[in-house]
């Protein structure tokens, strides 16, 4: 990372959607994200609950909004670093970091950053501003909204699955994670396998949750 209604037929589900605008009287939001090796706390290879801590080895989520991003890291690694400069759509930056702090380009068009090239077309002196998505998810069981980041290799599974129309909003999806290796190292990788789809009554829920994420001025007829 969505749509409208949330608006299912046609469009890209990766669009810019003012929905992650989200307001004050939206419903709470578990983040959950995968650990690394070089994740300060968590067991690798884990999905844990950035707020309670709480660790699964394996999701049943249905995925219900999608949002394209970008994220500039600083050079060189650093434990639990924080970006240089972000965006939340994929098209602007932010004004302000989650950490509070300024970025290096608040406000700025990504398309005519100078970071926004590919990785493998490397320009001297600079880092490549790496594209991602943030997704939102629906437990059925639990009846509780989930947010995941998606980045680098992490994009895979919101193409090849997340995104796809007859799951996105349709079906429950299996995430685990999955050792890679490679001559850099080894990392561990978001996989997903769609299950089944899930009852019109539960996609009727779905579809009138995601309203709430509505700001109080966005038409219900926002980009799908």
């Amino acid at each position: 990372e969505t749509g409208a209604e949330l608006v299912v037929s046609g469009g890209d589900p990766s669009a810019p959607n003012p929905m992650l605008n989200v307001h004050n009287t939206q419903p709470p939001i578990d983040n959950l994200a995968l650990v690394q090796n070089t994740s300060a706390i968590g067991v690798p290879g884990t999905f844990i609950n950035r707020e309670t801590g709480e660790a699964f080895e394996e999701l049943f989520l249905v995925p219900f909004f999608i949002q394209k991003s970008r994220t500039l890291w600083p050079r060189g690694f650093a434990r639990d670093r924080s970006p240089d400069c972000s965006s939340d759509n994929g098209d602007v930056a932010v004004n302000i970091l989650p950490n509070g702090e300024i970025p290096l380009y608040p406000g700025a068009t990504c398309e005519d950053c100078v970071h926004n090239f590919p990785k493998w077309e490397p320009r001297e002196g600079l880092e490549p501003c790496a594209p991602g998505h943030t997704v939102l998810f629906y437990d059925i069981e639990a009846y509780s909204v989930t947010r995941m980041r998606f980045s680098g290799t992490g994009n895979r599974i919101v193409d090849r699955i997340l995104k796809k129309p007859q799951v996105f909003q349709k079906q429950v999806v299996r995430i685990i994670a999955v050792k890679q290796t490679s001559d850099v190292g080894s990392w561990w990788q978001d996989v997903g396998t769609a299950t089944g789809e899930i009852t019109d009554a539960q996609r009727a829920n779905i579809l009138a949750l995601g309203q709430q994420f509505l700001p109080p001025d966005t038409s219900t007829q926002a980009a799908a």
